[in-house]
């Protein structure tokens, strides 16, 4: 399944709890796309809409440029979660080790068969 959804997050055994609006139907497991999920200190004020959203706290594994994105591993757990997002000089640059919270829109998981 990892082959297919190349750098898709699968969160199942991730070692927290998925939220999510829908119910997770018998035989899949549950999916986000890593350009859905933001990096933020995990120190940072909630978003406006943090009612909406899943957040985990994990430590950077890898970071690296990749022409205008930056790319991650972030272990959670036991799990390696990706995370894709556009270079933005404002921005604070994330580096290996850090401690970050990661954040999601619970309408953005997926559910996808084992």
């Amino acid at each position: 399944m990892a082959n297919f959804f190349c750098e898709a997050s699968i969160l199942e055994n991730a070692g927290f709890n998925i939220e999510s609006d829908a119910t997770q139907p018998s035989g899949t497991g549950a999916m986000v796309r890593p350009e859905r999920i933001c990096v933020v200190a995990p120190g940072a004020p909630k978003r406006a809409d943090a009612a909406q959203r899943q957040s985990v706290n994990g430590i950077v594994n890898d970071m690296i440029y990749a022409g205008p994105m930056r790319k991650y591993r972030v272990r959670v757990g036991s799990s390696v979660l990706f995370v894709r997002e556009h270079v933005d000089s404002r921005r604070r640059i994330v580096r290996p080790g850090d401690e970050v919270r990661l954040e999601w829109l619970r309408p953005d998981l997926r559910f996808v068969a084992r």
